[in-house]
């Protein structure tokens, strides 16, 4: 039993890690700017996200997404739920470093320490382009932006567990 028990935790904190992360989301429309703070973990097949200062956990796994609130899960609009499950799969997959994979759907452009993603498939219609800043292939930053004029952008911080 203590090597069970021994052999999940090893297998979760190699295939888990935690980070803090700043989110700042644009609203073009309504020239605001709306700063959130949390944990990001980035799970063996899937990401975590919970923001301070509130019961609000978003969990992809294994292509699935839910929306939690006081660990009750919500019901989202189709469109939505299909919104986030496409944006949390691009997350999971750039953390991968898996851009054969992302090149399915984006044409992608690789800069110094810098990869930009442009959207080929139908998302194209909405959105701009993504931008991933690295660092030794660790992503620091993922900038999500909108044709409309809005973004949302995510800096990952400090490793944490």
């Amino acid at each position: 039993m203590k090597i069970i028990l021994f052999v999940l935790l090893l297998t979760s904190i190699v295939f888990s890690k935690t980070y803090e992360f700043t989110e700042t989301r644009y609203s073009n429309a309504l020239d605001k700017e709306r700063k959130l703070y949390g944990v990001i973990d980035f799970l063996d097949k899937g990401v975590r996200i919970k923001y301070n200062d509130t019961d609000i956990e978003l969990l992809y796994k294994d292509g699935d997404f839910e929306y939690l609130k006081g660990g009750e899960k919500l019901t989202l609009q189709e469109g939505q739920k299909s919104y986030l499950t496409n944006f949390f799969n691009i997350i999971y997959l750039i953390h991968k470093n898996n851009f054969q994979k992302l090149s399915n759907n984006f044409s992608v452009v690789r800069k110094e320490n810098m990869i930009i993603l442009y959207p080929t498939d139908v998302s194209k219609e909405y959105v701009e382009k993504l931008k991933i800043a690295q660092t030794n292939k660790q992503v620091d930053q993922i900038t999500l932006y909108l044709k409309n004029g809005d973004y949302i952008d995510i800096g990952i911080g400090n490793e944490i567990y």
